[in-house]
């Protein structure tokens, strides 16, 4: 295959990172979790601590879905003291 004796076969990717990178280059617009530093997207946690949350793939820009504030037993089993 590497001399080109021998055709490599293309096949589709099952994988959700080229449907990302079709988002970032503005061929669509994807919603997918991503792990990013808190801009305010989880307004009971630190700024810039790292939070896993949903994000808006489109032309050149990544943007935290801002969500609404935990539940004080769900966040007690997040924030670290």
């Amino acid at each position: 295959m590497a001399n080109g004796l021998k055709p490599f076969p293309l096949e589709s990717s099952n994988e959700e990172a080229v449907e990302l990178i079709k988002a970032l280059l503005g061929f669509e617009t994807k919603i997918s979790n991503v792990n990013l530093p808190n801009q305010g997207q989880m307004p009971q946690l630190p700024i810039g601590s790292i939070v896993e949350t949903n994000c808006i793939f489109s032309s050149n820009q990544l943007k935290p879905v801002v969500s609404k504030p935990l539940p004080l037993g769900a966040l007690g089993l997040v924030q670290q003291n």
